[in-house]
């Protein structure tokens, strides 16, 4: 076994050409390489966007216009849907080739699931002793993850 096999167990020797070292690099810096990184990051920043434009207008058009909370709660959720929508796709997944429509109906269906596998996750944790704003966490780093390659693979 060679100094550079003892220090580094996770990289794997593989045949190569003479002149080459026959270790691959590690899986998480191809990923990185690759660009996945930056793509990721415009993911969240899209997502982190969203979340501060629906907190934004629930604020405003509660507590400055007096909507009542459950309408300004939906008017919150539904601005930031298409904003959502409408940067992920220009901006984090604009290589996509599925037509518009399929993309919106894809997306909501998606939204649809979100909702759904939420509440699942929250009261289901929640029925066993996790406080529930511990639930809804873990289901939103779930379901972030999940988008992401629904988004990618599917949606756009």
């Amino acid at each position: 076994m060679t100094q550079q096999q003892a220090s580094e167990p996770y990289l794997v020797q593989t045949p190569v050409p003479d002149g080459e070292s026959g270790f691959d690099e590690p899986a998480a810096a191809r990923w990185i390489r690759s660009g996945h990184t930056r793509h990721a990051a415009r993911y969240l920043t899209v997502g982190a966007l969203s979340f501060l434009l629906d907190l934004g207008v629930l604020t405003l058009t509660h507590s400055v216009f007096g909507t009542p909370l459950a309408a300004a709660t939906v008017a919150g959720s539904a601005t930031a849907l298409v904003f959502n929508f409408a940067l992920n796709r220009r901006a984090v997944f604009p290589g996509g080739n599925r037509p518009l429509r399929t993309q919106v109906v894809r997306f909501l269906l998606l939204v649809a699931l979100n909702f759904a596998s939420t509440a699942l996750i929250v009261v289901g944790l929640a029925s066993i002793g996790v406080p529930y704003p511990i639930g809804k966490v873990c289901a939103a780093a779930l379901l972030v993850l999940l988008n992401y390659v629904a988004y990618r693979r599917w949606v756009f």
